[in-house]
């Protein structure tokens, strides 16, 4: 009997213990995949709670051995539960597989802070790259959408769009220019249909690289990217003229495959 009360005397102690250690602030995480390719999006559920008055700030942050840390954004729930989806893209590292750590940092209003981590592992190896067709952007006179923007890898109007989107003009001679900083690498050898994202990488590095190509024609092939960061291919399908008809005006058409890194 002596044994069982001191068993019991002994839990009692360690339950106190426990709570007079326990955190001002707890999170939870759960990921949708611990293992993805490049490119990919991993979704994380985040629950973070404090019992204190409210949490004020929860911070997403990710390090890897490519980008180091990286500040991902952070939102102020002003509450005392939060729970929301955080979505992270893998991005294309240096190694083939490579190790990425997800950071989520809660504080709260009376200063403590708390920061889980998850870890994430990316995959980074040669792959073929996605086709797309059928992009269809027509010169200025045209009247019609006369640009493509890469980010969002939409067609836009240089007439409305903001000029971080215009990535790629077209005039009406058939050439394209660009009013950001994307430049271009005109490559007729290159063997778009095998395209990889490492035959894209490695030919654009080694390409000299021009912010804007002379008229293009049909199966030319150019690669795109952002000073030394390789973004894709592309390769005009179509090239056409087109006559002025009442109220529009004349100009060029041009349909594009597209392949993206």
């Amino acid at each position: 009997m002596k044994r069982f009360l001191l068993a019991i005397v002994a839990s009692i102690a360690l339950v106190s213990c426990s709570e007079r250690d326990a955190s001002d602030i707890v999170v939870f995480f759960t990921q949708s995949a611990d293992t993805v390719n490049v490119g990919a999006k991993v979704d994380f559920l985040v629950q973070a709670f404090t019992i204190h008055e409210k949490i004020t700030k929860v911070s997403f942050a990710s390090f890897d051995e490519t980008f180091g840390f990286t500040d991902l954004g952070f939102i102020e729930p002003d509450a005392a539960s939060w729970q929301d989806h955080f979505y992270y893209e893998a991005p294309s590292l240096a190694a083939d597989t490579a190790k990425v750590r997800i950071k989520f940092i809660v504080d709260d209003n009376l200063g403590h802070s708390v920061t889980e981590e998850a870890r994430l592992v990316v995959i980074s190896k040669d792959r073929p790259l996605e086709d797309h067709s059928g992009l269809t952007v027509h010169s200025a006179s045209y009247g019609s959408d006369d640009g493509f923007c890469l980010k969002t890898r939409q067609i836009i109007s240089s007439l409305t769009a903001d000029d971080s989107e215009k990535d790629i003009l077209l005039a009406d001679d058939g050439s394209v220019s660009t009013a950001t900083d994307v430049v271009f690498s005109l490559v007729p050898s290159f063997n778009y249909p095998e395209a990889t994202r490492k035959s894209v990488e490695n030919t654009f590095n080694a390409l000299n690289k021009t912010i804007s190509l002379s008229a293009l024609k049909v199966d030319d092939v150019f690669l795109v990217g952002r000073k030394d960061l390789e973004t894709g291919a592309m390769t005009p399908w179509g090239v056409f003229k087109v006559m002025a008809v009442y109220e529009e005006g004349g100009g060029v058409r041009l349909v594009l495959n597209y392949k993206f890194i």
